[in-house]
C-alpha cells in the first residue's frame, strides 16, 4: 500500500513540475503605464458594435458601411484638440476590372511644438472590412467573380489596428503631449484597404513632393490578437528598427514584442513588389511606403519565429473569415487587448524618446543601401557557394591521385605507337600500344605496310 501511495505522489510531483516548467516558459503580459488593456478593449468593442459592416462598395447613391464607419471615426475624434481633422474623399477610383469605387480617408493631425524640423510621422490603420460580398461587374464578358466574399462577421481582428490608432490619436491630441513632440504626426484611417489598398496610396499621393520628402516614418497597425506580437521594419537591420526595439526593451517588453527574422524566404510565394518576405502586415497599407521610407508594421502571428499567414496555433485564421468575431477573438486570445496596449505604448515612448528624429533621419539615409539583396540573382548565391565548396575538395583529391599515379613507376603506363604493325614486339603489362598501321591491332594491311609518305608528292 505504501508503495502505491509513494508511486501516486511521485506521479503527481512529476506532473506538477512539468506544469510549472511549462508556465515558466510562457511570456506574461508586461505592464503598461500610459494605456490599459481594459480601456483599449472597451474602445475596440464600441467601434465594432457601432460599425459591424464596414464594406467598401462600388459607386452608389446610398452610403455604404465604410462611409458610415468613417463618419463614426470623425465624430469620435472631433471631441479632441487636433490641429486639423478631415474626411478626405476618394472619388471614382477605377480598378483594373473597370469598377468604380468611392471611399474616404479620415486624417487627424497634431503639430509638434518642440524643436520641430518639419519632419512628419504617419501612424495608420485600415478601418474597412469584408462584411458584404463585393462582386466584379464584368471582366472580359464574364460574370460571377468577386473582389471578396462577404464574411458577415464584424472583423474584430482587423479592427484592433483601428482601435489602437484611435487611442494613440487621442493621446497625442492632448496639449501637454503635443508641446513636447519634435515632429508632426498624421493619424490616418485608410479606406478601401481591401480594394487595391487604395486608401494608403491616395494618402501618400496627396502629401505632395514636400510632404513626402518630410516623411520620416510610416507606422501601421493591423491584425493583433495572434499568438505572438511582432514588429517588422525592413529586409535588413536599419537604425530606425533598432531604435524602436531598444525603446520597447527599456519599457520592459522584451520577449513579448519581437522582431522576426527577415532572412527566411519562401520562394513559392508571390512577392509583393520588391519585398523578399511577405508577412500579412507588409502586404496591405504599409507596402506603399516600403523601399522608399522608414516603415514599422505591428502585427501578430503564430508563435513561430517567422510566419507568413498563420495567426495562431490554437485554431484556424480569423481575419477575413466568418470566424472574425469579437467573441471568437476573446476566446482564442484574451491577451489581444494587452497587445494593443503594448503597441500604443511603444509608439508613444519611441516618438518622445531623445534622439528619435536623428535616428529616423539616419535610417532614411540608409534606404536602398541593401536593395541588391532582394534581386533574384542573390538567391542563387548560397547554391553557388555550396557547389564551390563541394567541387574544390573533389578537384584537390583528383589532382592528388593523378600525382600519385604519375610518380609511381608501377602505375605509370608506357605509350607506344606502332606505325608498321606490332608483330615485332610482345606487349608488356604497363604498355599501351596504339597501332596506326591497320584497322586490327597486330595485323598487316592487305597490300603490305602503309607508307606514310606514299602520296606526299602526287600533287
Amino acid at each position: 500500500m505504501k508503495k502505491i501511495i509513494a508511486t501516486i505522489l511521485l506521479i503527481m510531483l512529476s506532473l506538477s513540475a512539468l506544469a510549472f516548467s511549462g508556465c515558466a516558459t510562457e511570456v506574461m503580459p508586461p505592464k503598461t503605464e500610459l494605456f490599459t488593456a481594459t480601456s483599449l478593449a472597451d474602445l475596440h468593442e464600441d467601434f465594432l458594435k457601432a460599425n459591424p459592416n464596414r464594406t467598401s462598395q462600388t459607386k452608389s447613391t446610398e452610403k455604404d458601411g465604410e462611409e458610415k464607419a468613417s463618419e463614426w471615426i470623425h465624430n469620435y475624434l472631433s471631441g479632441y484638440d487636433f490641429d486639423t481633422l478631415s474626411v478626405n474623399k476618394i472619388n471614382g477610383h477605377t480598378t483594373t476590372y473597370g469598377d468604380a469605387f468611392d471611399s474616404q480617408n479620415v486624417v487627424a493631425t497634431v503639430y509638434g511644438g518642440k524643436n520641430t524640423t518639419n519632419g512628419k510621422i504617419v501612424i495608420g490603420a485600415s478601418y474597412d472590412n469584408v462584411y458584404d460580398t463585393v462582386n466584379i461587374a464584368s471582366y472580359n464578358g464574364m460574370k460571377g467573380y468577386a473582389y471578396f466574399e462577404g464574411s458577415k462577421a464584424e472583423g474584430a481582428s482587423c479592427a484592433t489596428g483601428t482601435a489602437t490608432v484611435l487611442a494613440l490619436a487621442t493621446y497625442f491630441a492632448h496639449p501637454d503631449v503635443k508641446k513636447n513632440l519634435t515632429v508632426d504626426v498624421d493619424f490616418v484611417f485608410y479606406g478601401m484597404s481591401k480594394i487595391d489598398s487604395y486608401g494608403s496610396k491616395k494618402y501618400l499621393s496627396d502629401l505632395g513632393n514636400q510632404g513626402r520628402n518630410n516623411l520620416l516614418l510610416a507606422i501601421n497597425v493591423d491584425g493583433l490578437g495572434g499568438d505572438k506580437l511582432h514588429a517588422y521594419f525592413d529586409e535588413t537591420a536599419r537604425t530606425h528598427g533598432k531604435f524602436i526595439m531598444d525603446v520597447a526593451s527599456k519599457a520592459g517588453f522584451d520577449g513579448y514584442l519581437t522582431e522576426p527574422s527577415a532572412t527566411q524566404i519562401d520562394y513559392a510565394l508571390k512577392l509583393v513588389e520588391r519585398l523578399p518576405y511577405t508577412p500579412p502586415s507588409l502586404m496591405s497599407d504599409v507596402v506603399q511606403y516600403f523601399d522608399n521610407y522608414n516603415v514599422c508594421a505591428f502585427t501578430s502571428s503564430a508563435g513561430e519565429s517567422f510566419s507568413f499567414d498563420r495567426e495562431s496555433n490554437k485554431g484556424d485564421n480569423l481575419r477575413h473569415t466568418p470566424m472574425d468575431t469579437l467573441s471568437n477573438l476573446k476566446s482564442r486570445n484574451s491577451d489581444y487587448a494587452n497587445q494593443m496596449a503594448v503597441v500604443a505604448e511603444t509608439v508613444v515612448k519611441s516618438l518622445t524618446a531623445e534622439g528619435f528624429v536623428k535616428a529616423m533621419t539616419d535610417s532614411k539615409a540608409e534606404i536602398g543601401s541593401y536593395a541588391w539583396l532582394t534581386i533574384p540573382l542573390v538567391s542563387s548565391i548560397p547554391i553557388f557557394v555550396i557547389c564551390i565548396a563541394v567541387i574544390i575538395p573533389l578537384v584537390i583529391y583528383v589532382r592528388k591521385k593523378e600525382r600519385e599515379y604519375a610518380t609511381d613507376p608501377k602505375n605509370r603506363p608506357n605509350v607506344k605507337f606502332a606505325v608498321f604493325g606490332m608483330d615485332y614486339e610482345e606487349p608488356k603489362e604497363n604498355d599501351i600500344y596504339v597501332d596506326i598501321s591497320s584497322p586490327e591491332s597486330g595485323a598487316e594491311p592487305p597490300n603490305g605496310p602503309i607508307d606514310p609518305f606514299d602520296d606526299f608528292d602526287k600533287d
